[in-house]
């Protein structure tokens, strides 16, 4: 894999986008970080040049509805910050006439 691909961090990591926004905010909460199942991050030298690119959340089939809806709030929560990080740091447009626009996708069965 060369110095500039992405590639996915996977056992409940932390989104560094999530502590960024709250450090901007000045909301100050010792250990505070979300776990995440899943972060696809551009692999670089240097764990402070790494960008994070998408989180992803998922829960076993069954899953009771409360959890579930805690999980898509979060992986909200933490994609909301991996974009607004993005705009931020390397001007990424995500307007609707843009060539970058976000893909956001739900999958989900309560039967």
């Amino acid at each position: 894999m060369s110095e500039n691909e992405s590639f996915a961090r996977w056992d409940e990591t932390v989104s560094s986008a999530t502590k960024l926004e709250m450090d901007e905010a000045h909301i100050n909460i010792p250990n505070f970080g979300r776990r995440i199942d899943i972060l696809v991050i551009t692999r670089t030298t240097g764990e402070e040049k790494a960008v994070e690119l998408v989180a992803i959340e998922h829960k076993k089939f069954g899953e009771k509805r409360e959890v579930m809806l805690e999980q898509q709030n979060k992986n909200i929560i933490t994609n909301a910050c991996i974009i607004t990080q993005l705009k931020k740091r390397f001007k990424v447009e995500t307007e609707p006439n843009s060539i970058t626009n976000p893909l956001i996708m739900n999958i989900q069965d309560f039967s």
